[in-house]
């Protein structure tokens, strides 16, 4: 929202297009110039279409890359299907957000 308030273009980028367009119309009302981009950030070629799309309508300056999610549980309740889900989003997330983008 600082951003926003400082008149930033702000580009939301969410898997939830419903969480994606709230935070887009927060930051616009906070002054941004916002639109919100629907995509999975575990899906490298998704990331690279999402990214492509934005770049070529204009100039990136600043990528705040924090996708992340959690899990509750402990070590017994954990299955090994929700803990790859975290890292894949944690980790592999923001690696396929900082991956080069051919044609930009």
């Amino acid at each position: 929202m600082r951003f926003a308030a400082n008149g930033a273009a702000v580009r939301i980028i969410d898997i939830s297009a419903k969480q994606a367009e709230g935070a887009a119309k927060e930051a616009a009302a906070a002054g941004a110039d916002a639109t919100a981009h629907c995509c999975d950030v575990t899906n490298p070629p998704q990331v690279r279409e999402t990214f492509l799309h934005i770049f070529a309508r204009e100039r990136v300056s600043i990528l705040v890359n924090n996708a992340g999610i959690s899990h509750i549980g402990t070590v017994e309740t954990t299955t090994e299907e929700d803990f790859e889900r975290v890292l894949r989003v944690n980790v592999k997330g923001i690696y396929n957000g900082c991956m080069p983008v051919s044609g930009t």
